[in-house]
């Protein structure tokens, strides 16, 4: 077995990477994050985690208000060293920005949907939606919903304030 020399994109400037270079690294993998400047990749996904995915996605676009637009697979701008990509966001319909738009910033994202994978459970539990409520200080509350197993829910959630909102973060557990 050969071992492929390391690529040197891959080799984080000083400081680390920022959000810009998602955009702007060749041969980066689809669906690549940027958390606290370091590059992360997802690993191939699992059948269930798609179709809870596509079902939370087709239910929020019957449900979503005129004023949203429900987008899969786009990343989220939080900070210079901050691009996670949850799996579902919710988006104010005027900052929808267009066919070439390859991330949200915070402020356009009203909810954020992360749905939970066995090899990413602490960053998918933990991490994203600590990155995500990193919105409040900005905006205003948060929510979080997770499925422990398959037959309980919870869910806290924080009542709006008008011109103040953060995105909702909702998890949820497949597997």
């Amino acid at each position: 077995m050969t071992v492929e020399p390391f690529p040197q994109w891959l080799r984080p400037p000083q400081g680390g990477f920022v959000a810009e270079d998602l955009d702007r690294l060749i041969d980066l993998p689809p669906h690549s994050e940027l958390i606290d400047g370091s590059l992360v990749f997802r690993s191939p996904q699992a059948e269930i985690h798609m179709l809870v995915i596509t079902l939370l996605e087709n239910a929020l676009r019957q449900l979503a208000p005129t004023h949203l637009r429900v987008r899969r697979g786009m990343t989220v701008t939080l900070g210079r060293d901050q691009r996670p990509e949850p799996d579902i966001v919710a988006v104010h319909a005027d900052r929808d920005g267009g066919l070439e738009l390859t991330t949200y910033q915070a402020d356009d994202v009203v909810l954020a949907v992360e749905v939970v994978s066995a090899d990413s459970r602490t960053r998918d539990r933990e991490r994203n939606p600590n990155c995500m409520h990193g919105l409040a200080s900005r905006t205003s509350g948060a929510s979080r919903t997770s499925t422990g197993d398959r037959s309980s829910t919870s869910m806290n959630s924080t009542p709006p304030q008008r011109h103040t909102r953060s995105p909702e973060f909702i998890t949820s557990d497949c597997g």
